[in-house]
């Protein structure tokens, strides 16, 4: 499934009735909110609050949305938690882990057993 987030950043979240407008804010290095639609990057594991690294991965997420003139997600799943799992696309280029940070401390197991 392919969504689109228009100049404003706009998504159609699965779970709702109708499009959500909203910008997105990043709440850790690989997982996004947009007002209803919680999405986890896909193949992206970035330290979590508390964790050496978290401001610094949190912080390159959030340039990355703020520089974007157009943001696409490939989703393909929702986790365990009910967030969507998507491939995001900044400007026509995929979003990898070495865009937001490197893997380590408790994050490196729980992406171990996520793929």
């Amino acid at each position: 499934m392919w969504f689109r987030l228009l100049p404003k950043l706009c998504i159609l979240a699965l779970l709702t009735a109708g499009p959500v407008c909203a910008k997105p804010f990043a709440v850790d290095g690989d997982t996004l909110h947009a007002k209803h639609a919680r999405i986890r990057l896909a193949n992206v594991c970035a330290p979590e609050r508390g964790e050496p690294g978290y401001a610094e991965a949190k912080a390159k997420l959030t340039a990355i949305i703020n520089a974007a003139s157009s943001i696409y997600f490939d989703c393909s799943r929702q986790d365990r938690y009910g967030r969507l799992v998507c491939r995001m696309y900044v400007d026509s280029r995929l979003v990898t882990q070495s865009d937001i940070s490197k893997v380590g401390g408790r994050g490196t197991s729980f992406c171990a057993r996520a793929r």
